[in-house]
């Protein structure tokens, strides 16, 4: 995932047809002008990535005498801006009119219908048709005949201002001798930008000014490549080779995850840096002083990071530097905060939390932090009910391993097979190892002997207070 910002822009016409019957071969052709432009604006300059429009034509009080069991046809032709947007087809009939399979021309239709059509992308014009192939499902006085044609935005599209023209609409229908009626009801654009766009920025994020790099800005960038710092300077500001990045700071973030990998807040040059392949690198002057300092107080390894209204990803496709509007990032850092009366112990240096409670609940440890945490099981999949058991992991950095005191064997439980256990190995005759060792360690001594055995064996029978145990 991800929530999608989409609006929707709607015009009316209304196209009323009266003309006479037209006898040729048989058949009466009806059109009507019906010429306009269709306009998107979200106003943010955002540069987006698998964005999709939805054309959404409504036809409405289509009439047609009921006696007409012909072949309905309605024509029409869309203009668009191959720069910024494409048909999103797979199917139809190519520049060459040879035909293939047309069924994704259009994802919505009136029932019994098809579609075809023909994408001529030199002169950005989609002609489309649909029709009734059968002759059985004739539109009769419908209010609701209404089709959707997709179109994909590309990904250094900048949603500005995206234009679609419409032309004349033509209806053929053999066999009548009567004229027909027919409203455009309605057009409707649905345009859904990704990422998501929010019109106001957090009030503790960092702005980020240009695509690219511009010296005194703050920059964001996407590696396509392995590359330094000094090479991805290059690639925008080739008249000065000797320039370096001692008065900013910089973080690299993983674009999956946008886990921070690597910072220097430092006065070093950092050229030599090398920014990985998918990796996002951001720059914040130190002239911009507000957004510096929040960077120093924030910036930590495995801190995330979320990049708002910019898609780096397709910025990196650019040639040449990008003014950003209303772009920017936050930085949260999830390190575990357990609470201070929390019956745990957070040992940061080995990545281990000790607990002290009896079969605790999933959404009872997670209540023990300040912050929210993911838990895992063993195989790295998310843990959302249950019991907590020994050897869970909570989401963070490498994994930080879970320790339930007295949970040998690692269900979540202790009872008899958790001290057996224990005394088996105090007598030789099971090793216990990892995670299954620190359970049975209650005093934490690092040693395993008869006291962790006598211990276990009082936490069953409930003579001691477990959670005294961490502390």
């Amino acid at each position: 995932m991800k929530k999608l910002f989409a609006f929707l822009m709607a015009v009316s016409m209304l196209i009323t047809l009266s003309v006479p019957a037209i006898a040729e071969e048989n058949e009466t052709v009806f059109s009507a002008s019906a010429s306009a432009d269709y306009e998107t604006s979200n106003g943010l300059g955002t540069y987006n990535s698998n964005g999709s429009i939805d054309i959404t034509v409504s036809l409405g009080e289509v009439s047609i005498p009921e006696t007409v069991m012909g072949i309905s046809v309605f024509m029409f032709k869309i203009g668009y801006d191959k720069d910024m947007v494409a048909p999103a087809v797979s199917g139809g009939i190519d520049s060459d009119g040879e035909s293939f399979d047309y069924t994704s021309l259009m994802t919505k239709l009136p029932d019994g219908w098809e579609c075809f059509g023909k994408v001529d992308s030199e002169n950005s014009i989609f002609d489309l048709a649909i029709w009734d192939p059968t002759s059985i499902n004739p539109i009769v006085e419908s209010d609701a005949l209404e089709i959707v044609v997709p179109f994909t935005v590309k990904p250094d599209a900048k949603g500005d201002d995206i234009v679609f023209t419409f032309n004349d609409c033509e209806i053929v229908e053999p066999n009548l001798e009567e004229n027909a009626t027919i409203e455009i009801d309605e057009i409707t654009v649905e345009y859904a930008l990704y990422p998501d766009v929010i019109s106001e920025l957090p009030e503790d994020a960092l702005s980020l000014e240009i695509g690219g790099f511009q010296d005194g800005a703050n920059v964001v960038y996407y590696a396509q490549n392995d590359m330094t710092v000094s090479e991805y300077i290059y690639t925008y500001n080739q008249e000065d080779t000797e320039f370096d990045m001692s008065n900013y700071g910089i973080l690299i973030a993983d674009s999956k995850t946008g886990r921070i990998t690597y910072f220097d807040i430092s006065d070093n040059a950092k050229s030599d840096v090398v920014i990985p392949a998918g990796h996002y690198f951001i720059g914040v002057c130190k002239d911009n002083t507000n957004d510096f300092e929040k960077l120093v107080g924030i910036v930590a390894i495995d801190a995330v990071v979320t990049i708002y209204n910019i898609n780096p990803e397709a910025v990196a496709k650019l040639t040449e530097n990008v003014a950003l509007t209303d772009a920017g990032c936050g930085i949260v850092d999830p390190k575990p905060i357990l609470k201070e009366d929390s019956p745990a112990n957070y040992n940061f240096e080995n990545a281990l939390i000790r607990v002290g409670a009896m079969k605790l609940r999933i959404n009872d440890f997670k209540a023990l932090f300040e912050n929210d945490i993911t838990v895992l099981d063993e195989n790295g999949k998310v843990v959302k009910s249950g019991y907590v058991k020994t050897g869970m992991t909570i989401d963070y950095a490498d994994g930080v391993t879970i320790i339930m005191i007295g949970d040998v064997y690692a269900d979540g439980k202790i009872d008899s097979f958790d001290y057996l256990y224990v005394r088996r190995h105090c007598f030789k005759t099971l090793e216990l190892e990892g995670a299954m060792f620190l359970a049975a360690d209650i005093d934490n001594s690092g040693d395993l002997n008869s006291f962790d055995y006598l211990l276990v064996k009082r936490i069953f029978f409930k003579t001691i207070d477990i959670s005294a145990l961490v502390k």
